[in-house]
């Protein structure tokens, strides 16, 4: 039996997306990059153009628009928990790269929400 590649989106398409999570997708015949979001129009482009992924200025706009079934959060920490707990609400498997949270407190609000 074949089963659909698992869609994440993946927020913020920096120095990680393009070394780390773009080459990842390359490999993983299970994954498949559905969407990207970034404020950047070059790096959204960039990294959309290369894995054939619509590109999205918030992650907010990717989350109303997309059907997807996890994300990646690659931004700035100060934004990890804001954007982590926003893909939570909807049901989304979430894998943040660290720090999780600027500290203990939005960690454990952060899993309160999960």
């Amino acid at each position: 039996m074949t089963m659909d590649p698992l869609r994440i989106g993946l927020i913020g398409c920096g120095r990680a997306a393009e070394r780390i999570y773009l080459p990842a997708f390359g490999r993983v015949p299970t994954a498949r990059l559905a969407a990207v979001a970034d404020p950047s129009p070059e790096r959204r482009e960039l990294v959309g153009a290369v894995m054939d992924a619509p590109a999205f200025t918030s992650a907010e706009e990717m989350l109303a628009a997309c059907d997807l079934e996890a994300v990646i959060v690659a931004t700035p920490p100060e934004t990890h928990v804001e954007l982590a707990a926003a893909a939570l609400k909807r049901s989304l498997a979430v894998l943040v790269e660290k720090p999780l949270a600027p500290d203990m407190d939005d960690a454990r609000r952060l899993a309160e929400t999960a």
